[in-house]
């Protein structure tokens, strides 16, 4: 039997639609199997886009003292609503940056919210050839390098989870351990809260489970040794020197 859904439950997900009232019209003069595939794609809406390609011209179009840099954009598709609250596929470009090391070990693809103050990781990778060689941290280092000190943003937001062409379950995927014995999180990001400045994505509002931050260090200048000790509970297996009570002696050095 099919839930029947009241218009209320599309209020979340709708409240920063410009057409929501056309879409409410539609759902509360439709079927309950219709209303069921309403929400399921009302959900959708607030979702950051889904990429499909990536376009980087042949040769470098910047550098940094360790990177050379290729300002390209991507192409990506999300969910939008028509005037007539109708839902379709939108096709956009989204701005990005694809960073190499100088030495091929790594690179990484950023997009820059300068209004916001914010960059977004869309992919990194350690080559395949360096990887299990100890270069995660030195890129996870390049990239809030280049973000905080070139780019002068105060956040960097990430997603931890595999490509998704990689569906695969590796060890990326595997639950561990968080906090107690019944908090879990996958290993991957595990292994990005363990690095310098890193917190869940929650604690800066964003709603994937999926997601962690990076903090400028030049700008917690504001907190209290309290709140840096309330950081470091939240992510009790990161290690002694990347616990922020430990980091910020540094700085205030």
């Amino acid at each position: 039997m099919i839930k029947p859904f009241s218009p209320l439950e599309l209020l979340p997900y709708i409240r920063e639609e410009e057409y929501a009232s056309a879409l409410i019209r539609r759902f509360v003069g439709a079927s309950q199997l219709e209303q069921q595939r309403m929400m399921g794609q009302a959900r959708e809406l607030g979702r950051a886009p889904i990429v499909g390609a990536f376009h980087f011209p042949d040769f470098k179009t910047g550098e940094t003292e360790n990177l050379l840099l290729f300002e390209g954009f991507a192409t990506a598709e999300k969910t939008a609503l028509t005037a007539s609250g109708e839902f379709k596929k939108q096709k956009i470009s989204i701005p990005q940056t694809l960073a190499i090391d100088k030495q091929k070990r790594f690179e990484f693809t950023l997009e820059h919210n300068a209004e916001n103050k914010l960059v977004f990781i869309t992919v990194c990778q350690v080559y395949k050839q360096h990887r299990r060689k100890g270069y995660f941290p030195r890129m996870v280092g390049a990239i809030q390098d280049y973000c905080f000190n070139q780019l002068g943003v105060r956040t960097v937001l990430g997603n931890a989870r595999p490509p998704r062409e990689e569906a695969t379950q590796d060890w990326r995927t595997k639950r561990v351990t968080h906090c107690s014995s019944t908090a879990k999180i996958s290993a991957l990001k595990s292994l990005w809260l363990k690095q310098p400045y890193a917190v869940f994505g929650a604690m800066i509002g964003d709603d994937d489970p999926d997601s962690f931050a990076f903090l400028n260090p030049s700008l917690l200048g504001e907190f209290t040794e309290e709140d840096f000790a309330e950081w470091d509970a939240a992510t009790p297996h990161k290690p002694k020197a990347h616990r922020f009570i430990e980091l910020m002696k540094e700085v205030a050095a």
